[in-house]
């Protein structure tokens, strides 16, 4: 019913111009191919994953992982037949480079298997579209209304977990927007994700049991700026499953270069699918961007848990959604534990006058406390990431890039009994000792 809904819309949407136009192939060359744009990527990464994993309760499980996949990807974005009517596509195809990768270790027993997800679920090569997108725009008097239909990625505030590993995730789905100029409302309804990245049908934000799949979600929301405020206001839902709203408001303070801004969540009901109640709860943070000179940044970030807890599974929160172990690195968004406080203390600096062009760097420490129902409550996390744009040095190289990124994270804790009881999520699972690091060499070239 949900999917006739959708094609309804879509095509009296499409409908009303086309019946308007007769069909000229000269017109495909003013706007569909003029305006078009299109790109071939190729990437490769090396992740080294060494993990410790304790579930809070005594168990504990040893992870390593050594991967290095070859993603190579063609995409094509038109621009607008006759104005009003395109299509985005884009095809790629994902190797192991068995030379260089090791399957995965499980407290050091070989498993015969790869565990990052870069190939298909049997270990071979796997090729997908990963784009194939109708798109429509038609210019009113109040704005510029745009909608399409089909798979894509799509990334927005809530649904903007971009995976560490090479594969990026797409979804089916409708999409509406009205840009207003200094506003926009929008809408998107997904009722499919492809079988990599976010996961097929929603596996990430399955029940906690993982007996159920969640087949549809629907976001809306509206951003914009009053003056020098900017705002973004986001609602999510999953059928019968869970509701979350998303805030945000920034305002710089030109004389002083510092941006100040309050971003939260709250996770507000539970349906019929999730099978554990507590479920009401808020997330907060406090952050100040301050540019230290032409150079350098210094963002402090506050964080708050309130409520109850940020459910989580393997690291995965049943929520909208994150994806993947190696993806949770706290630096981002989680505390997850009820009352958990945190502080994020993260420098950026530009080398390019300091050492050549093209250099630069992060470096990023988090700590967390104050977590209700853990004993020996702790976590902490350091990140560092250097990156080098080699079309800083020649021309000849634009569009090639390679970093490298050093993560680790350790935390402990048991918890005292409350999430072990009652209709609750026991979610004290832990990434002791945790090491991670990712080399990548991409290139991108737009014709």
């Amino acid at each position: 019913m949900k999917r006739t809904i959708i094609a309804l819309a879509l095509t009296s949407a499409f409908a009303a111009p086309a019946m308007s136009y007769t069909f000229d192939p000269a017109d495909l060359k003013d706007g569909f191919i003029s305006d078009s744009k299109s790109y071939i990527r190729v990437k490769v990464e090396n992740y080294n994953y060494d993990n410790k994993f304790n579930d809070g309760n005594g168990g504990r499980t040893e992870l390593s992982d050594n991967e290095t996949p070859l993603y190579i990807e063609y995409g094509f974005s038109s621009g607008y037949f006759k104005n009003w009517l395109g299509v985005d596509v884009a095809a790629f195809g994902t190797t192991m480079l068995d030379g260089l990768s090791e399957y995965r270790h499980t407290n050091l027993v070989d498993t015969g298997s790869y565990g990052l997800g870069n190939t298909s679920a049997d270990g071979k090569t796997q090729q997908q579209i990963g784009v194939a997108y109708l798109k429509t725009k038609f210019n009113l008097d109040i704005g510029t209304l745009k909608a399409g239909y089909g798979k894509k990625r799509r990334y927005t505030s809530m649904y903007n977990e971009k995976v560490v590993r090479v594969n990026e995730g797409s979804s089916r789905g409708l999409d509406v927007s009205l840009d207003l100029g200094q506003h926009k409302v929008w809408a998107t309804v997904i009722d499919r994700f492809q079988n990599f990245g976010q996961a097929e049908y929603l596996r990430d934000i399955m029940t906690y049991t993982m007996s159920e799949q969640i087949d549809f979600l629907a976001l809306t929301g509206v951003n914009g700026k009053f003056g020098d405020v900017n705002y973004k206001f986001e609602y999510a839902t999953a059928d019968d499953y869970i509701q979350k709203v998303f805030y945000q408001a920034d305002y710089t303070f030109k004389s002083i270069k510092t941006n100040v801004m309050l971003r939260g969540e709250n996770l507000f009901d539970t349906g019929s699918k999730f099978e554990y109640d507590d479920a009401e709860a808020g997330k907060a943070h406090f952050v100040i961007r301050t540019n230290l000179s032409k150079d350098t940044t210094m963002s402090i970030k506050g964080t708050k848990i309130y409520g109850s807890d940020f459910f989580q599974f393997w690291g995965n929160p049943g929520t909208i959604s994150r994806s993947m172990l190696p993806n949770v690195m706290l630096g981002n968004e989680i505390p997850l534990f009820e009352g958990e406080e945190a502080l994020m203390l993260r420098f950026d600096q530009k080398l390019d006058t300091l050492v050549w062009p093209g250099l630069s760097a992060y470096a990023q420490y988090w700590k967390g406390w104050n977590a209700k129902h853990i004993d020996g409550y702790k976590r902490s996390e350091y990140i560092l990431l250097v990156k080098q744009d080699f079309g800083k040095l020649h021309s000849a190289l634009t569009g090639l890039s390679m970093k490298y990124q050093y993560s680790r994270h350790d935390g402990a804790g048991v918890d005292d009994g409350y999430r072990s009881s009652g209709n609750r999520v026991d979610n004290t699972y832990w990434l002791s000792d945790d090491h991670y690091r990712r080399l990548t060499l991409d290139y991108r070239l737009n014709f």
